[in-house]
């Protein structure tokens, strides 16, 4: 049994390998590449991979001009879907070419970004495209840059080659993004517009007409317009949001572990300002969930920038290194300095808060040094040399420290049963210093980089100092450190772990990133000593490697593959009496042509294995034990534009799996587990109707065969939404239901869930969503069961 739970522990580390050193996701872009004027976008991406993983999934979007990106949240197509979908305004893309890229936040609050090679080609670009109609070069341009001797703006077409041709009452002029026909001359054969207001700078500019029964327009131009004399060179943008929910439990009497949702409420917002070559920013969040005597919910950011300096005080989450402080949250200052060959980086804040536990219990009785946690302060810095987009190298060091003062005495401190001092919780010290360097050759598409990191780590920081003659007795090689003196910096006592450095306190990675023949190839190499700790990082596994090789290609966004290899093994100490190996293939495609079905296939192979390691286990103990896990999926859709009264979007995906241990020379059987599920989805949208209706079906079985007995267990999912716009979709009602249903050999049970809302938008760039939504669950065993659920949610958010 030890060595199955370490076999199934070292799957779930493979997995966590192929996540901070690939991808446990794969997904594709379903966004279309042009805008048309006026028509606010859809912007799409299917998570074919990894999708019950992701959290969250944040749209990054910005003006090719701009320096920083907005950012807008996607919502899953029903409950349960892969594709991810969210709409960008036309008045925030206005006529300019959109910079985007995808940003997965996933269940373990890790982030992961599409396109893949985004730190190779760049982001995405969603730029102006046809208005549905046919080029016509009879459409020609009068207005030229000082054409015209006027502070106003003028611009004029002629049409005078198909004016006989031409409906002139289906004139449209964009400019800007906005529909100015209202504002325009319009003759015979020519079309001017003229405002003596509009602000100094770049628009883009169209006309679009019936000819001959057919739509047509002008080719797009590019204009520049003259600079007002009252023009303020002050750009702003931000968001404020509310949002709320509210509960009401309706269960049985006899229920005791019923999980009480409390109501809450939170408000956040950002907002920044630019003025000439300084940028100002702030973000805000403050929820009611904030509790001073846990880790901090509420954030608050305030920061500026300028080309070469930077500084953000409050909660950020910089990222020196891999290995040194890498996406944790601080609370404090934050400071850099940026150059083209020179760059410094440098912190200082609180990364834990302090907290302590109740000293009684659920009866009033008093405990003894319940614990706690002492506030954790961070300090850290990074010194890069050379140039980022070529040849660099950089020093980092953060020091992680847990303030003594921060706890009460009497919360970690106890007399035990010999009467001496005794801890239930112990402060700690923490010190990793790394050295990195990072090769960028842009032309030949090619990134490679490496880190080497080391750490010490003091568990107990109450003791004292050791002497000098301690460590000229245990290390005589270190009497030149004097602990009293390094005690500011780093607590050096008996506590270290372990107290003489060696290789058990390294990490290193390297990785190598290029574009083949339009194939993307990422090769990665991570190994972790055992006795490697960095308090400022989401911990690697220790004493393990692993190594990863992706490749991702596609053919535009007809066809898309990504595949790739990870093994990671433990026991690089040679310490434990087994290694266990893990090998994992996993591979994902989809062939996408317009106005045809598109077909998708994944598959994901692993297999674990343990070695004696004959040093420590003498091999006649040695058991052998290998563990198989496997699955394939298929699938297809259609965007079905056929019916022109109810376009649809289809999907149908089939996936089935196995996995089985084996154990002993004979590979004798001890379980085995079989899976297959088939999911169903149709979304409609009418054009007679302002009516888009959602239908998912899916339904899953599992059997495990033991030696013993068999288990099986299966469920079905079935969902189903309609909303309903009025007023040009400024009010959309809807309603949608969802059943679950588990039968198995524990308690068949039922979950029905109802929901009635409103999302609405009564002026621009505000959004206002509620919902009333109730669930029922049931038991079939218990006809007096009862555990129902109303909730009520209210959200409010206002772009500026």
């Amino acid at each position: 049994m030890k060595r199955i739970i370490i076999c199934l522990a070292l799957l779930g580390i493979s997995i966590v390998a192929i996540a901070q050193n690939s991808r446990t996701i794969n997904a594709q872009n379903q966004a279309p590449a042009h805008y048309a004027f006026g028509e606010d976008v859809i912007m799409r991406v299917e998570v074919n991979l990894g999708a019950p993983i992701v959290k969250s999934v944040r749209l990054r979007y910005r003006q090719a001009h701009e320096t920083e990106y907005r950012y807008q949240y996607l919502k899953r197509q029903s409950p349960g879907s892969p594709i991810w979908e969210g709409v960008l305004k036309s008045s925030h893309i206005k006529d300019r070419d959109i910079q985007y890229y995808y940003e997965f936040v996933l269940d373990d609050y890790r982030e992961e970004i599409l396109p893949y090679e985004f730190d190779v080609n760049g982001p995405y670009i969603l730029s102006p495209g046809p208005m549905h109609g046919k080029l016509d070069e009879g459409f020609v341009l009068l207005s030229t840059e000082g054409e015209f001797e006027s502070d106003a703006f003028v611009f004029a077409v002629s049409f005078f080659e198909i004016a006989q041709a031409i409906d002139r009452s289906t004139i449209k002029v964009w400019i800007g993004g906005v529909d100015v026909t209202k504002d325009c001359t319009i003759t015979d054969n020519a079309v001017v517009y003229r405002n003596p207001k509009v602000k100094g700078g770049e628009a883009r500019a169209l006309v679009t007409a019936i000819k001959d029964r057919g739509r047509v327009q002008s080719q797009i131009w590019d204009l520049k317009v003259p600079r007002g004399k009252a023009r303020i060179p002050v750009n702003y943008s931000g968001n404020i949001n509310f949002a709320s929910n509210v509960y009401d439990h309706d269960y049985s009497a006899g229920l005791t572990n019923v999980f009480k949702n409390k109501n809450d409420w939170m408000t956040w917002g950002e907002a920044s300002i630019n003025y000439g070559v300084i940028t100002g920013f702030t973000n805000l969040l403050y929820s009611s969930l904030e509790d001073k005597n846990a880790q901090r919910v509420n954030r608050y950011t305030l920061g500026f920038k300028l080309p070469v300096w930077e500084v953000i005080a409050g909660d950020y989450t910089p990222k020196l290194s891999q290995f040194v402080l890498n996406h944790r949250n601080q609370f404090g200052l934050y400071s850099k300095l940026f150059g083209r060959q020179i760059g410094i980086e440098v912190l200082a804040g609180e990364i834990v808060r302090a907290t302590t536990l109740p000293d009684t219990d659920d009866n009033g009785l008093p405990v003894v040094a319940p614990g706690g946690t002492f506030r954790q302060e961070v300090i850290g810095g990074r010194l890069r040399l050379g140039n980022e987009q070529g040849f660099s190298i950089g020093i980092n060091g953060a020091r992680n420290r847990d303030i003594i003062s921060s706890l009460p005495k009497a919360q970690y401190t106890y007399l035990n049963a010999y009467g001496n001092e005794a801890y239930s919780v112990t402060p700690q010290d923490n010190m990793v210093l790394s050295g990195d360097l990072k090769i960028n050759l842009p032309e030949q598409s090619v990134v490679l980089g490496a880190e080497v990191a080391a750490s010490l780590l003091n568990t107990n920081t109450l003791d004292a100092t050791i002497s000098m003659e301690d460590i000229e007795q245990i290390a005589p090689e270190l009497d030149f450190i004097n602990p009293d003196e390094l005690s500011e910096l780093f607590v050096i006592n008996r506590n270290m772990q372990p107290f003489m450095p060696s290789i058990d306190n390294f990490a290193a990675t390297a990785f190598l990133r290029t574009i083949v023949f339009n194939n993307l190839l990422n090769f990665s190499f991570t190994a972790v000593g055992g006795a490697f700790n960095s308090l400022s990082i989401n911990q690697y596994p220790k004493d393990t490697s692993q190594i990863n090789i992706t490749d991702h290609f596609c053919i535009g966004r007809y066809f898309n593959f990504n595949g790739g290899f990870n093994r990671t093994q433990n026991n690089l100490s040679l310490t434990r009496n087994e290694t266990q190996i893990s090998d994992s293939w996993f591979g994902q495609a989809m062939l996408r042509i317009p106005k045809f079905p598109y077909l998708k296939g994944s598959f994901f192979n692993t297999v674990t294995t343990n070695e004696n390691n004959p040093r420590v286990q003498d091999p006649a103990q040695f058991v052998p034990l290998k563990r198989n896990s496997n699955s394939i999926s298929v699938g297809l859709g259609y965007d079905i534009k056929q019916i022109p009264v109810v376009p649809s979007q289809l999907d149908i995906t089939y996936r089935m799996g196995t996995n089985n241990s084996l154990q002993g020379a004979n590979e004798n059987l001890i379980y085995e587990n079989f899976s297959n599920s088939i999911n169903f989805s149709m979304t409609n949208r009418l054009v007679v109707l302002p009516l888009k209706t959602q239908f998912v079906f899916s339904k899953s079985t599992q059997d495990k065969d033991l030696v013993s007995s068999d288990l099986s267990n299966s469920n079905y999912n079935l969902f189903a939404r309609a909303d309903y716009a009025f007023l040009a979709e400024k009010l959309i009602p809807f309603a949608s239901y969802r059943r679950v249903n588990l039968v198995g050999d524990s308690a068949d049970q039922s979950f029905d869930y109802i929901t009635l809302g409103l999302d609405a938008s009564p002026i621009q760039d505000m959004n206002i969503s509620t919902g009333i939504s109730k669930k029922y669950q049931k038991d079939k065993n218990d006809p007096n069961y009862k555990n129902n659920l109303l909730t009520w949610n209210f959200l409010i958010s206002q772009r500026f």
